[in-house]
């Protein structure tokens, strides 16, 4: 076994578990931002420091390869509050049968 394959057996494992809090934190940060409506207005509530949400929303888009607003859009829709328009006009709430 060679020195790679020694190094890399060490660091796997703490590697897989950072790269494991890191999506379950910027996951976190896409619900914040689709519950909020969108980017500006999780901002604008202050929810969390500005600064921060700058930080995470660079990450996610390292991460995840796109904006937390076009990531799984259907989903956010969702969490969106019902006064905030989409594109498409007012999301509509509908009530799923029980």
């Amino acid at each position: 076994m060679g020195a790679e394959e020694v190094l890399r057996r060490a660091v796997e494992p703490a590697l897989r578990k950072l790269a494991g809090h890191k999506v379950q934190r910027l996951l976190g940060f896409w619900v914040m931002v689709n519950t909020a409506g969108d980017f500006k207005r999780l901002l604008d509530q202050r929810w969390i420091a500005e600064s921060g949400a700058y930080v995470q929303r660079r990450e996610f888009r390292q991460v995840f390869g796109c904006e937390p607003e076009e990531f799984l859009p259907e989903v956010g829709a969702l969490l969106r509050p019902s006064h905030v328009e989409d594109a498409d006009g007012p999301r509509r709430i509908v009530k799923r049968p029980s």
